[in-house]
C-alpha cells in the first residue's frame, strides 16, 4: 500500500517532462547514428537512462529530512568526497592529459558531479544556520579546501 502512495504523490509534469527531454535526445542520437550505421551510443545512452531513470525513482523514497536534521552526516559525505578528488591525484588515469576520471573498465567515474550535489546539500545548510560567524568559518575551511586542487575550482567542468 505504500508503494502505491508513493506513487500517487510522485512529480508526474516533472517526470513527464524528463521523459520529453530524454525522448528528444535519444531521437537526436538515433539520427546522427542512422549515418553511420553505428548505434553504440544510443544503445549506451537508453541503457543510462534506464539506469538514472530507476535511480531516480528509488531516491524518491530517500527522507531529506535526515539530511536537515543531521548535519554531521553531510559532513560526512563532503569529506568522503574531498577524499575522492585527493584520490584522483594517486589512482586515477591520465586521461587527455588531465586526471579526473576514475576508471574501473568500462566505467569512467567523475568524483566532482557528486562533489556538486553534496557541496550545494552543505552551502544550503550553511545558509540555514543562525550563527553567522559559524556559516563563515565553514565556507573559509571550504574555500581554503578549493585552493588545494584549483583544477576542480572550476565546478562546471564536463
Amino acid at each position: 500500500m505504500f508503494f502505491l502512495s508513493h506513487i500517487k504523490k510522485l512529480d508526474w509534469i516533472l517526470i513527464a517532462s524528463t521523459l520529453l527531454l530524454v525522448f528528444i535526445g535519444l531521437l537526436s542520437i538515433y539520427s546522427s547514428s542512422i549515418g553511420k550505421a553505428d548505434f553504440f551510443n544510443f544503445k549506451k545512452q537508453i541503457i543510462f537512462f534506464g539506469i538514472g531513470f530507476l535511480l531516480m525513482f528509488l531516491f524518491s523514497f530517500f527522507d531529506y529530512r535526515i539530511l536537515k536534521n543531521n548535519p554531521y552526516l553531510i559532513l560526512v559525505f563532503y569529506f568522503l568526497c574531498c577524499f575522492g578528488l585527493l584520490g584522483l591525484f594517486f589512482f586515477a588515469p591520465e586521461i587527455r592529459g588531465i586526471k579526473s576520471w576514475y576508471k574501473a573498465g568500462p566505467i569512467s567515474v567523475d568524483p566532482i558531479e557528486f562533489t556538486k550535489i553534496i557541496l550545494i546539500i552543505l552551502l544550503a545548510k550553511c545558509m540555514n544556520l543562525s550563527n553567522l560567524q559559524q556559516m563563515q568559518q565553514i565556507l573559509l575551511f571550504h574555500l581554503s579546501l578549493m585552493n588545494l586542487h584549483p583544477l576542480k575550482m572550476n565546478l562546471s567542468l564536463t
